[in-house]
């Protein structure tokens, strides 16, 4: 969780968190720094979120 913390100090505002229960359900971990809000979502919407 140290590299969570790094990008909260550097004002990041998202965190895309993969994990090996994500992979095999081609989903991520998406964390919004700004609500504290983290979810799994699939990859085409992080995508859509990201743009």
């Amino acid at each position: 969780m140290k590299q969570q913390r790094n990008a909260n100090k550097r004002s990041i505002d998202y965190v895309i968190l993969p994990g090996d229960e994500e992979r095999e359900k081609q989903l991520v971990s998406f964390k919004n720094f700004a609500t504290r809000e983290q979810k799994m979502i699939s990859l085409q919407e992080c995508v859509d979120l990201l743009k």
